[in-house]
């Protein structure tokens, strides 16, 4: 019984190996060897004397041939039933209109940033941030401006601190 448990056991290894095996490559040498010899048994058995098949291999073969055929009428009657069921209405090319939306979407990245989106509340700060650094720039300028004598109205006082507050937005920004 364990002799014919792995003779089994190594026609199905040998038939998976062939399954696997890429098309249009040599057979290994393993594979590409005559069936390895008979048993006492299954000599009887490939002789007739026992009653059995002729060739327990062919069985097997005839076996996996018979499932992989009703598998396939299951498969071609699935796929006729598919192809008479109509699909449901497409109200005014619903579907051919999300698609074309999809595709649209996917070439332009930046038509996706809507508002309330993380990508448009991004794009809101970073853009106030900018702001703040062009108006900080402006008025260190006009800080450097008054500090060489030129009047401009205002105290640099309060232009400091005007400072300072810009500095605080853009850094709570950050």
């Amino acid at each position: 019984n364990k002799c014919k448990a792995l003779r089994e056991y190594s026609r199905e290894l040998r038939t998976l190996a062939e399954d696997l095996l890429p098309e249009g490559e040599p057979k290994p040498n393993i594979l590409a060897a005559n069936e390895p010899t008979f048993l006492k048994e299954e000599k009887e058995i490939a002789q007739g004397k026992k009653g059995k098949a002729a060739n327990p291999e062919s069985e097997h073969l005839k076996n996996e041939n018979a499932k992989l055929k009703t598998e396939l009428q299951k498969m071609s009657i699935t796929i006729e039933k598919m192809k008479t069921v109509k699909p449901k209405h497409d109200e005014g090319g619903l579907q051919s209109k999300i698609l074309e939306e999809l595709k649209a979407l996917k070439e332009n990245p930046k038509t996706i940033t809507r508002p309330g989106t993380a990508s448009a509340e991004v794009d809101a700060l970073r853009k106030e941030r900018n702001d703040l650094l062009e108006e900080n720039r402006k008025l260190k300028q006009i800080i450097d401006q008054d500090a060489s004598g030129s009047s401009i109205g205002g105290s640099v006082k309060q232009l400091k601190q005007r400072i300072f507050h810009l500095e605080n937005a853009i850094r709570d920004l950050e």
